[in-house]
């Protein structure tokens, strides 16, 4: 019953995406993907995770960077997929 809530939940963030920012998270995993492991196992200040979140979602998208969009991209991103994929 858990995984399905996680799934669900996974889907209704998708859905709260703007199409922008939608098309432009293959970019975005991407960028993270190639960062984020290193950045977190070197204990990167939070500050520091935001400003790379921030600075691949404007590169993604040719534009100004919400909040709202920060958030949504944190709780889609997983670093764990990341750091088995740069194994």
């Amino acid at each position: 019953m858990k995984s399905l809530l996680i799934r669900i939940a996974k889907v209704l963030l998708k859905l709260a995406l703007d199409e922008t920012l939608r098309r432009g998270l293959p970019k975005i995993y991407a960028e993270l993907d190639a960062e984020m492991p290193q950045a977190l196992a070197s204990g990167a200040p939070p500050k520091m995770i935001e400003n790379q979140i921030v600075h691949a979602i404007a590169k993604a998208s040719g534009g100004k960077v919400s909040p709202g969009a920060v958030e949504l991209v944190t709780m889609l991103y997983d670093p764990i997929k990341a750091a088995i994929r740069n194994k």
